[in-house]
């Protein structure tokens, strides 16, 4: 799987040299924010859930052609979550370092756009403390998250250069928190976005 991860990467890299320079008028900018929820941490005795929020941002290089946007990029993502395991309460603090795509649908008679997005993370750590206690267990990882999921965004008042956007999306987010221990987490996210 990790060898397929990183073939998706030197594939994306190279269809974004492939392309056209002039194809590449925009920067798409966004900053988001919102809850993570659902989570389970699969591979201990017993599964945990694991909830919290989450918030970070994206830039991506942006390709139009008519009716569609596509997005390629990077994007920084924080995570603060909560789960009990033996009657112990625990923090969860991560933090995704990676590549995001996107492909947005803009059909001229919707109020919204629709679109589908997918990330992997080139760097990945987990931060592991007990509630009320100073230990901290640290994992990091390399092309071991990933993410994918759709959403919605909604066009506010246009402007000649710069094209400014809210929106909302789902993501199911997979990680690993240690070498035995897999997560997999829903995240709802709330942002905005700004093309220029």
């Amino acid at each position: 799987m990790k060898e397929l991860k990183k073939s998706l990467i030197v594939l994306l890299m190279f269809g974004t040299i492939l392309i056209p320079s002039g194809l590449f008028a925009l920067i798409n900018m966004e900053v988001f924010t919102g809850s993570s929820f659902a989570g389970k941490i699969a591979g201990q005795d017993s599964e945990s859930s694991v909830s919290g929020m989450n918030y970070g941002f994206r830039f991506n290089a942006l390709y139009r052609i008519p009716f569609f946007d596509f997005g390629l990029g990077g994007y920084m993502q924080g995570s603060p979550l909560t789960y009990e395991l033996d009657n112990e309460t625990y923090k969860l603090n991560k933090l995704s370092l990676g590549l995001d795509s996107f492909a947005r649908f803009k059909p001229e008679l919707l109020p919204v756009f629709p679109y589908i997005r997918a990330g992997l993370a080139v760097y990945d750590k987990s931060e592991t403390t007990m509630l009320n206690s100073d230990d901290i267990t640290i994992s990091e990882f390399n092309f071991d998250a990933s993410y994918y999921g759709l959403g919605v965004s909604y066009p506010l008042v246009p402007m000649p250069i710069i094209d400014v956007h809210l929106f909302m999306e789902y993501l199911y987010d997979v990680s690993r928190v240690t070498n035995e221990n897999d997560l997999k987490c829903h995240k709802l996210n709330f942002g905005m976005f700004m093309s220029i």
